[in-house]
C-alpha cells in the first residue's frame, strides 16, 4: 500500500512536473511567439519605413530628373536665344551691307552721271568752239567778199572813169 501511495505521489509529482514543464514550455513558446510577433511587427514597421524611404527617394529621383530636364530645356532655350540673337545680328549686318551696296550703286550712278555731264560739257565747249570758228570763218568770208566787192567796185569805177575820159570818137554818132 505504501508503495501504491508512493507510486501515486510519484505519479502526481511527475504529472505536476510534466504540467509545470508543459506550462513552462507553453510560456516559453508564448514568449517566443510574442517575440516573433514583435520581430515580425518590427520588420513590417521597418519595411514600411524603408518603403516610405524608397518612395521618397523615388520621388526625389523623379524630382531630380525633372529638374535636370528643366535645366537641359533652359540651356537649350538659352542656346536658341543666343542663336536667335546671332541670326538677328547677321540680318542687321546683311541689311547694312545691302544699304551699303545700294549707296555704292547710287554713288556709281552719280559718278556715271557726273562723267556724262563732264562729257556733255566738253562736247558743248567743242560745239561752242566750232560755232566761234564758224562765225570767225563767216566773218572772214564776209570781209573777203566785202573787200572783193569793194575792189570790183573800185575797178568798175576806174573803168567808168577811163571810159568817160576816152574820146567818143570810137563810138559812131547816132545823128550822122
Amino acid at each position: 500500500m505504501k508503495d501504491e501511495e508512493q507510486a501515486k505521489v510519484e505519479k502526481m509529482k511527475d504529472e505536476e512536473q510534466a504540467k509545470e514543464k508543459d506550462d513552462e514550455q507553453a510560456k516559453e513558446e508564448e514568449v517566443t511567439n510574442e517575440e516573433q510577433v514583435m520581430v515580425k511587427m518590427k520588420n513590417e514597421e521597418q519595411a514600411k519605413v524603408e518603403n516610405v524611404s524608397n518612395e521618397e527617394q523615388a520621388k526625389e529621383k523623379v524630382k531630380d530628373e525633372e529638374q535636370a530636364k528643366d535645366e537641359v530645356k533652359d540651356e537649350q532655350q538659352a542656346k536658341d536665344e543666343v542663336k536667335d540673337e546671332q541670326q538677328a545680328k547677321e540680318e542687321v549686318k546683311d541689311e547694312e551691307q545691302a544699304k551699303e551696296e545700294v549707296k555704292d550703286e547710287e554713288q556709281a550712278k552719280e559718278e556715271v552721271k557726273d562723267e556724262q555731264q563732264a562729257k556733255d560739257e566738253v562736247k558743248d565747249e567743242q560745239q561752242a568752239k566750232e560755232e566761234v570758228k564758224d562765225e570767225q570763218q563767216a566773218k572772214e568770208e564776209e570781209v573777203k567778199h566785202e573787200e572783193q566787192a569793194k575792189e570790183e567796185n573800185e575797178e568798175q569805177a576806174k573803168e567808168e572813169v577811163k571810159d568817160e575820159e576816152q574820146p567818143k570818137e570810137a563810138s559812131p554818132s547816132p545823128v550822122e
